[in-house]
């Protein structure tokens, strides 16, 4: 029979995940899901019962793991997949925290970790808590920090009053993590504005000798910090490669601050991103000057109205013999085909060219030919190219297929979002199956697949086992592969327990704005 006390708290905790349709719903499930798993099911079960009321019943019929697996089928059963993959935890999320096979070994033996019956080599913790703890271990060891509304609305030159006092203590705390903690390498500041005395907490954090930051984020900051002084410290950080300023208008002054800090000899920044600034064309001469001027081996400027005429001043800079720059990524700048041949010549002419991402423009077939003439070009080393979005239909085929069997160096290829059709699909899948067809990963909407196609498909990734297909956005391709089961779309049943998370550690007052508003 179950212990009491915490486990009651956990099955608590997942059935108040459920909303009323769902509750009642696996009240319904839960004689067949006892059967299933071959226990007896609770005689005269009262479909009237409460949450609580359905905790206490299960843990004085079952046993613990019992009582897990029968929670596993209903959750399935009732499509909150999610559900399921909290209750089971794989080997490899297990690896995550450092935990070795002795260690989860002693784990079974203290019965803290009970093995899975619904998947081989995974587990279920017995209580709910030590599995958010082995979770929270987990996503800390992505070694990144989020932090938002440390300071807001503050005016200059006005007396430290206790509230502000306790957040730069905190801030103080929080900057001082920068060079205690050498596995800490992601810092993003979100909807804060940093006056002279916090901004000088930062700066002595990042010029600290044992600073280990990669990467700087400084997202929706307000248009009063000045940042002179934490460019400066970022010049003298070796470490950081990754420069993100993100969602904030970009002035002449920022750009000659970013001039002042990407042209020194000392300065490691080798990606710079700055979506969603609200930059227009005449930011494109500033930006390629950048390019040809400093070190950078990456560009993001996604959702920006560049326009064509600010995509021609970008490729312009790319021809240029100085410029270094091996990545760009220009999703969502409200270009068209006609600036396309300029993408092409770039696309040729740039020897260090390896990565471009054109998705949500209006390329179209017209366009897409235009770039794919660029691709089968000797002399063009691209090996990813990101088309999301870009009002393809199956007629831009007979220009692709002849891409994909003669481009010695193209590996990833994104076309997901586009109108596509069946056919077009078909001639793409006969290139991919090419014994000279290299590329590694591509993205394609399969959803609404025939069952020839599909059985196309899987025999195309059955000759190619190195071949991925990705069905869902790129920039969320983790754990969306195709199964090899035929006939069968699945997601692996490794999926890490707490995906995308982000600690907010001082979050008052203001809610974090998304970059896809």
């Amino acid at each position: 029979m179950a212990e009491s006390g915490s486990l009651d708290f956990d099955l608590l905790w997942y059935l108040e995940k459920l909303n009323k349709r769902e509750f009642q719903s696996s009240k319904n499930h839960l004689g067949q899901a006892c059967v299933e798993i071959g226990l007896p099911p609770i005689p005269r079960l009262d479909l009237r019962k409460t949450r609580p009321d359905l905790v206490d019943l299960l843990t004085v019929s079952y046993e613990v793991q019992h009582i897990w697996n029968i929670m596993y089928s209903i959750f399935h059963k009732i499509n909150r997949d999610n559900l399921c993959e909290k209750i089971n935890a794989s080997e490899k999320d297990l690896r995550c925290v450092g935990l070795t096979r002795a260690d989860v070994s002693t784990l079974q033996t203290l019965k803290i970790l009970l093995p899975s019956s619904n998947h081989k080599d995974h587990y279920t913790f017995i209580h709910l808590k030590i599995q958010e703890f082995c979770a929270a271990i987990a996503y800390m060891m992505k070694l990144r920090l989020s932090i938002q509304c440390i300071f807001e609305n503050k005016k200059p030159n006005v007396m430290l009053t206790s509230s502000k006092m306790k957040s730069l203590v905190y801030w103080r705390d929080i900057c001082n993590l920068l060079h205690t903690r050498e596995n800490l390498q992601e810092l993003e500041i979100c909807n804060s504005e940093l006056d002279d005395t916090s901004e000088r907490v930062l700066c002595k954090a990042l010029r600290h000798p044992s600073c280990q930051l990669r990467t700087l984020k400084l997202t929706y900051l307000s248009v009063g910090t000045t940042f002179e002084d934490v460019f400066k410290a970022i010049v003298y950080n070796q470490n950081l490669t990754i420069l993100s300023l993100n969602c904030m208008p970009i002035s002449l002054k920022m750009f000659s601050l970013l001039h002042e800090v990407l042209e020194s000899s000392m300065c490691s920044i080798q990606h710079l991103s700055l979506t969603k600034c609200d930059l227009e064309t005449h930011a494109c001469k500033e930006i390629a000057s950048l390019l040809i001027s400093s070190k950078l081996k990456k560009l993001t400027l996604s959702k920006n109205p560049l326009k064509n005429n600010g995509v021609k001043i970008l490729c312009d800079a790319l021809l240029h013999p100085d410029c270094g720059l091996e990545s760009l990524v220009l999703s969502g700048c409200f270009f068209t085909n006609d600036v396309c041949q300029h993408i092409a010549s770039a696309m040729i002419n740039n020897p260090n060219f390896r990565s471009l991402e054109l998705g949500s423009n209006n390329i179209g077939d017209s366009g897409m030919e235009v770039l794919c003439n660029a691709l089968k070009h000797p002399s063009c080393k691209l090996e990813n190219i990101g088309l999301e979005e870009c009002m393809l239909t199956s007629a831009c085929y007979a220009s692709l297929t002849f891409v994909l069997k003669s481009s010695k160096t193209l590996k990833k290829l994104n076309l997901l979002g586009n109108k596509l059709g069946d056919e077009g699909i078909v001639k793409l899948l006969e290139s991919l199956g090419h014994p000279d067809c290299i590329l590694q990963t591509v993205g394609l909407q399969i959803n609404d697949m025939d069952v020839e196609t599909m059985k196309l498909l899987l025999t195309v990734k059955k000759k190619n086992t190195k071949l991925v297909f990705i069905s869902q956005s790129w920039a969320k391709k983790e754990g969306r592969e195709v199964s090899s089961k035929l006939g069968h779309l699945s997601l692996p049943q490794s999926i890490p327990m707490v995906p995308n998370l982000t600690w907010h550690l001082i979050s008052r007052h203001m809610p974090r704005k998304s970059l896809d508003s």
